[in-house]
């Protein structure tokens, strides 16, 4: 071989090399580009999930109030018709708004669209902190015990207690408003208030329904702790990006 020929392969071979080297360059800035969009992905899914988490922290916090007010009413009837108080001589126009809050219950405006498209995504197995993964991976079926004790404490009050209440609730509850009781009607709404407060059915319906109530506040109060420690982990993810 010539020096000539020798001069062309090796600039051939060159060119070969270089051709070779700048598609390999091509293909990792495309990797580059793809992790970072990857990652830009991944934190705006996080974002996305911790604000659903501050709206579901506000819902399970509305919830366990309003149920705590209904768990102290019920508590105020169960106690008079156990006979451990007495109906207060100016207490008739309260008892009238307790029973009939017997037909009140709540149910969570629960939001989960976030979380759901994360655990369908790629990017839930893109996520590096374990402890993460597996308390998101774990927190819907938390959520979902909560909420069918919710609904269990919902059916129990329409099947058992409302039909109970229909059936038997004076009058007076529901027929004269409180600023236009009379004498009269204020000792006729009493006598009926003890009447029905004395029923051992409804001591036994109230009962059970303090122990929903104690139950159902037991698994927010839980669920809302998981929700601390879910909120902690997304906050310090976010953090370390």
């Amino acid at each position: 071989m010539t020096r000539g020929e020798q001069i062309s392969v090796k600039r051939v071979t060159v060119e070969a090399l270089a051709v070779v080297l700048s598609i390999l360059l091509a293909f990792a800035i495309d990797a580059a580009w793809d992790a970072r969009n990857d990652r830009s992905s991944e934190t705006a899914a996080l974002q996305s999930l911790l604000s659903e988490l501050e709206a579901n922290r506000t819902a399970f916090e509305a919830g366990i109030t309003y149920q705590e007010q209904l768990r102290v009413q019920t508590k105020t009837l169960f106690d008079i018709s156990r006979g451990v108080e007495d109906l207060p001589e100016d207490d008739v126009a309260m008892s009238r708004l307790h029973i009939r809050s017997h037909r009140n219950h709540y149910i969570t405006d629960y939001r989960s669209g976030a979380l759901s498209a994360l655990l369908a995504s790629g990017d839930f197995g893109l996520l590096r902190a374990q402890d993460l993964k597996i308390a998101l991976a774990a927190w819907p079926t938390l959520v979902e015990d909560a909420l069918e004790n919710e609904r269990m404490v919902s059916r129990w009050v329409e099947e058992r207690l409302v039909p109970f209440m229909v059936e038997t609730t004076p009058a007076c509850i529901f027929t004269v408003p409180d600023p236009e009781l009379t004498s009269a009607d204020y000792e006729r709404c009493r006598a009926e208030l003890n009447e029905i407060l004395g029923s051992d059915r409804l001591e036994g319906l109230l009962a059970h329904k303090l122990w929903l109530y104690r139950s159902t506040l037991g698994e927010f109060e839980r669920l809302l702790g998981s929700l601390e420690d879910l909120n902690g982990l997304l906050q310090r993810e976010l953090a370390g990006r």
